[in-house]
């Protein structure tokens, strides 16, 4: 990326975290005043400037070689700004680094560590105020570009099965003739076959990693003599 277009995009994160927390207590306020008071006085808009930021965020993310090979760049550019902004109200600098937090999110011995290093990074307790956004959102933006991506396999997998289907009910051809005059032969339809086989079984095994890392978590956070008991261990 070229120095011009780095200097752009380049988000300042103390300053987007301050704006932020001021929007928020600008909305409390509103939200704290009696609804006749409401009626009277608009809810407080996003700015100008966390606007930019956030649109900055989502660019620069939709940069990186995980996602910006894909041809559905432009809705998922789309969806995490629409987290974003969504969940702009939940951005809590206090709840952004508590041990509290990091340990139930992480464990007891990574969610220290997690803590610890978070720490390391501010020089005063006033600091925590204005420190954390960039991340905080940057999580929101690829979660939004992975509900994409994640929605868009899904499709392809539903109509890959259509199509498997529809070559079954034939009886296994030599070729079919699907939308626009496209023609798949049946080549093409074990290579679809083994796409669906290892789609459902890599969703499997996430399943299974999923089920570990709880496991982990409560083993950290509880021990392993609380969660099996005693006599297991």
């Amino acid at each position: 990326m070229k120095k011009n277009a780095v200097k752009q995009n380049y988000i300042n994160e103390r300053d987007f975290s301050q704006a932020i927390v001021e929007h928020n207590n600008r909305v409390i306020a509103w939200e704290n005043l009696s609804e006749e008071e409401r009626t009277k006085i608009q809810k407080p808009r996003i700015s100008n400037y966390i606007g930019e930021c956030f649109i900055k965020l989502v660019d620069n993310i939709a940069r990186k070689s995980n996602f910006s090979q894909y041809y559905w760049i432009d809705e998922g550019k789309a969806h995490s700004l629409e987290l974003c902004i969504r969940y702009l109200h939940n951005y809590n600098p206090d709840a952004t680094f508590s041990l509290e937090d990091c340990i139930e999110k992480y464990g007891q011995k990574r969610g220290e560590e997690k803590f610890r290093v978070r720490q390391t990074r501010i020089k005063n307790k006033d600091d925590i105020k204005t420190a954390g956004a960039f991340s905080y959102f940057t999580m929101y933006v690829i979660n939004g570009f992975l509900q994409v991506l994640k929605r868009e396999e899904e499709e392809r997998i539903a109509k890959y099965r259509q199509m498997y289907e529809l070559y079954t009910e034939m009886e296994y051809p030599d070729e079919i003739e699907i939308d626009d005059g496209v023609v798949i032969s049946y080549n093409m339809f074990d290579n679809i076959l083994d796409y669906i086989n290892e789609y459902e079984e890599s969703l499997k095994q996430k399943e299974i990693e999923k089920q570990n890392k709880k496991l982990e978590k409560i083993l950290e956070a509880k021990g392993i003599e609380i969660y099996f008991g005693e006599e297991y261990v």
